[in-house]
């Protein structure tokens, strides 16, 4: 957990600096393609010392090496500088084990002794399907595991804050076609305004509300009273961007809520995996929304951002800050996922990083205007021959025209089965390029955090789910006091 306020600022900001200065070291792999690997000669820009034990390293002891909760038992000695990288790392990055509770919520808010439970409904996923355990059919149908657990655990987060702030009204933006929306307004009792920017995604979202409505009256009919229907969503088409008039805004939600007049609006704002420049422009909309008392941000797709960072007038001032498209596409991997392949010997799956990075050699040996260009997706690649998987990746290219077929001499001559054999090295480097995604995504949020302080307001930031389950699992929560 991580609390943005007058107590800890300093601290907050002496991580950015630390993690910004471990970016700029290493620069060259945050920005590197794996896919140029043997181009530009990534293996040889490692230090020789790290090289020397990355080369013979296991699968499992790789994973244990990125993993924080293991230490790895090195059966030679390692390089202090590559021990000393993890161990920065593991203190620089944001947690991501999730919180069990929301006490540390309770405790950010000063919130009084009450009859109010500050604990999650049981979340576990049923064996059989993966469904939710707890949650009725009527919230399950047409929603993703998922999907059911992220908005379970977002829901609870949600209208605890709500709870505290006496305000029943939330705005849940992107939303998509609403299933977030309909849990909160049917499960949670709040009234909630599904705002998305697209029609079609709308509409969907009405029909899945008149469609819940009709289950929910069959279920009263046969005599179950367990779910009562209070106001449905309510819907709004707008896209939300930094320059929006919020005084029309205002009398849309009026009028959507029947509330006589804007001045008496009062709501809090939800971002579920807001993608790219979304999430930090609802940071800035709740700093200038007179109307918004509450946010839960929880952002996704770093990548697609393209104006909003740095935000905080701190980032803007350090030395350097230059993340790219390709370090913030980095930050969204899911970094537990692929450890996990990694400790079930399935590294095997991913020699299609080797295949594809001798295979842009190629293609630039043709011509320069085939670099990074966009290949067919070939499943189960690694099951395969090299050969096979070229003739299948490049099918579309081949029959369009635009490239004469390699030819089987081509792909099989001694120097393709040399680099073949250097997978292992392909993998590795990934690896260490992909354990630096924690500290870039740390960067990212921290400064959404120290945005909203320079605005004078409090915040905090914790991981919400298990990043197995959602790897995109920080929510920031800020409320406006007073």
């Amino acid at each position: 957990m991580i609390v943005c306020d007058q107590n800890n600022v300093a601290k907050v900001k002496k991580r950015l600096s630390d993690c910004l200065q471990l970016l700029e070291h290493y620069e060259w792999l945050i920005n590197s393609f794996v896919l140029d690997f043997f181009i530009d000669s990534h293996w040889n820009h490692l230090p020789s010392s790290w090289k020397d034990v990355l080369t013979n390293i296991t699968p499992r002891d790789l994973a244990d090496w990125m993993d924080h909760k293991e230490t790895p038992k090195y059966n030679e000695p390692w390089p202090l500088s590559l021990l000393a990288l993890k161990q920065t790392i593991k203190h620089l990055s944001v947690a991501r084990t999730p919180v069990n509770d929301l006490n540390c919520v309770k405790t950010f808010l000063k919130h009084p002794e009450s009859t109010h439970s500050w604990e999650f409904e049981p979340h576990m996923l049923s064996e059989s399907g993966g469904q939710h355990a707890s949650l009725k059919h009527v919230f399950r149908k047409h929603v993703k595991p998922k999907k059911q657990y992220e908005m379970c655990r977002l829901a609870k987060l949600t209208s605890s804050i709500s709870h505290c702030l006496n305000t029943d009204k939330v705005l849940d933006i992107g939303s998509g076609v609403g299933h977030l929306s309909r849990y909160l307004c049917y499960n949670n009792k709040l009234q909630v305004a599904c705002v998305d920017g697209d029609d079609k995604l709308i509409n969907s979202a009405k029909k899945f509300d008149d469609e819940l409505e009709f289950t929910v009256s069959k279920m009263f009919n046969r005599g179950d009273t367990t779910l009562q229907l209070p106001r449905p969503p309510v819907h709004v088409t707008s896209h939300i961007a930094p320059d929006m008039n919020l005084d029309n805004f205002h009398q849309i939600l009026s009028n959507k809520f029947s509330i006589s007049s804007p001045d008496q609006l009062k709501y809090g704002i939800v971002g579920l995996h807001t993608c790219g420049d979304l999430g930090p422009v609802l940071i800035r909309m709740f700093t200038q929304d007179p109307g918004a008392v509450m946010l839960n941000s929880i952002g996704c797709c770093y990548m697609k951002i393209k104006e909003h960072f740095p935000m905080s007038g701190f980032v803007q001032g350090q030395e350097w800050s230059n993340l790219t498209y390709t370090s913030n596409e980095l930050a969204c991997h899911a970094l537990e996922m692929y450890t996990e392949r990694l400790r079930k010997e399935q590294e095997d799956k991913l020699k299609v990083h080797c295949y594809r990075a001798l295979l842009e050699k190629l293609l630039l040996g043709r011509d320069k205007k085939f670099r990074h260009t966009i290949l067919k997706t070939v499943a189960r690649a690694h099951e395969m021959p090299f050969a096979d998987y070229v003739t299948k990746a490049t099918t579309n290219l081949v029959h369009s025209g635009e490239l004469e077929a390699f030819t089987e001499d081509e792909l099989t001559e001694p120097k393709i089965e040399i680099q073949l054999g250097q997978w292992w090295e392909v993998v590795t480097f990934y690896t260490l390029r992909l354990a630096m995604a924690q500290i870039i995504e740390t960067v990212i949020l921290l400064d959404r955090c120290l945005f909203l302080y320079e605005h004078k307001i409090d915040n905090m930031m914790f991981p919400l789910f298990d990043p197995i389950m959602s790897p995109r699992n920080q929510v920031i929560v800020a409320v406006k006091r007073g």
